[in-house]
């Protein structure tokens, strides 16, 4: 089944200056999104879990660090591509990392995209305008 419905937006991100930042630019930008933070991979997996198992109806985009204690970024990308219940579900990276080793393996699991994070934050801010934007006319699947 596909949905105009905009996705819950699942942030995994450790540092909480980047949450707050992330918070912000939403604001800023005005996106209707809900956001659910979670701290590490782990987290975020089990919700996605729990989430597809009680059959939810709202799609969800996962936004996700790369390096951060624990399970890796990569490793919870790894992980939904080969959980059958979740391999569809929209993911894009969002890292500091500019390695062509992290952006060849992330996009080797189907991304969507691979936003560097820059000093700045002018990449973020770019981003989060192109996240309203791509959540307004995107179909996802439910």
């Amino acid at each position: 089944m596909a949905t105009m419905e905009r996705p819950l937006i699942a942030l995994v991100e450790d540092e909480a200056m980047d949450v707050r930042h992330f918070k912000r630019l939403a604001k800023k930008h005005e996106l209707p999104n809900q956001i659910e933070v979670f701290e590490n991979a782990d987290a975020a997996l089990a919700f996605l879990r729990k989430t597809k198992s009680a059959t939810i109806s709202r799609p969800i985009l996962l936004l996700t660090d790369i390096n951060m204690p624990g399970m890796t970024g990569h490793e919870l990308i790894e992980e939904i591509r080969h959980d059958p219940n979740l391999q569809d579900t929209v993911v894009f990276v969002v890292s500091t990392s500019d390695l062509e080793t992290d952006i060849r393996r992330a996009y080797s699991n189907c991304v969507a995209g691979y936003i560097v994070k820059d000093a700045a934050g002018i990449a973020l801010d770019e981003s989060v305008r192109m996240l309203r934007h791509y959540c307004g006319a995107v179909t996802f699947k439910t």
